[in-house]
């Protein structure tokens, strides 16, 4: 793979970059910005003042969205039309019908498109998975991410670049109970609050069948919080920075019963670099089907953002 990444946003600078830097399969990596200027870093093949030029320059054969949200559906249409798979923050969609034009636009060009929705490359997950499903698929899973009040420059904050809580973190509320059931939700509900006319917190609550229920809080308005659980009659299990966690961080999980408490320990992983990794894998086997996951993730958000 060659990489072109648009932006150069604080993602790129924390993650993506170092995490693309680990993956030998990646064979270059250019960058285009308007802030040339505060890039430092020396290890990148070709940059670029400008979204466009960048696209019509570079010989990568895959482009990284990492815009504002409004900016996603525009430059991954651009990207698919200059014959490059696409990789793009969340959220890919802020309309529902973009969704389907740009399935349709990568099927036609036989390329490959994916958002980076990554919480779930976590060796962490799986574990989580694995402890709590091991007896029985019925139970109540619940998340919460909230993060306190973000300054009014934020761009998560902007209307005009569709920030707002459901843009940034709508998909975790649509693919945490889609990806841990591997089950598409038969009913969701979804309560929203406001301020300034933008999206500050909203809750979720979504139903998968034979008692399996998800329930969910997110938002810009609240003390820290990022955790999974799942309970059932028999125990409960934890999973404490599940979204977006550091790489050095330091992962366990915990499993409670009546009469026990066990920690499993997991430790650090790299979610961007794994991601990285499978979705390569994956596209040297089958375009379509990294496409189809695509619209699968997409269409569980839907369910929340109409």
């Amino acid at each position: 793979m060659k990489l072109l990444i648009i932006g150069n946003s604080d993602l790129v600078n924390r993650k993506i970059l170092p995490a693309a830097k680990k993956v030998s399969k990646i064979k270059s990596i250019d960058i285009a910005s308007k802030s040339l200027k505060k890039i430092n870093n020396q290890n990148l093949d070709n940059l670029y003042e400008d979204y466009k030029i960048g696209l019509s320059k570079s010989d990568a054969d895959t482009v990284y969205v990492s815009l504002p949200n409004s900016m996603h559906y525009e430059y991954s249409i651009r990207a698919l039309n200059y014959g490059k798979n696409v990789i793009v923050d969340k959220p890919a969609i802020i309309e529902p019908w973009q969704l389907e034009k740009l399935y349709l636009l990568a099927k036609k060009n036989n390329l490959a498109i994916s958002m980076s929705c990554v919480f779930n490359y976590h060796k962490a997950w799986e574990k989580f998975k694995n402890i709590s499903l091991n007896d029985s698929q019925q139970g109540v899973l619940s998340a919460s991410f909230t993060i306190p009040k973000l300054p009014k420059k934020n761009i998560r904050m902007s209307n005009r670049l569709s920030g707002g809580a459901i843009n940034d973190m709508g998909i975790y509320a649509s693919s945490v109970g889609y990806l841990f059931w591997e089950k598409k939700a038969k009913s969701i509900k979804v309560n929203i609050s406001r301020e300034n006319n933008l999206t500050v917190g909203f809750t979720v609550l979504s139903n998968y069948g034979n008692g399996r229920d998800f329930i969910g809080y997110f938002g810009f308005n609240k003390i820290y919080t990022n955790k999974v659980q799942f309970s059932n009659s028999k125990f409960i299990t934890e999973y404490k920075r599940v979204f977006s966690p550091p790489v050095d961080f330091t992962t366990s999980i915990t499993k409670r019963t009546k009469n026990d408490t066990k920690d499993y320990f997991v430790g650090e992983d790299d979610s961007f670099k794994n991601y990285f990794v499978k979705l390569i894998n994956q596209m040297e086997v089958s375009k379509a089907s990294v496409r189809n996951e695509f619209k699968k993730m997409n269409s569980e958000y839907l369910k929340i953002l109409q």
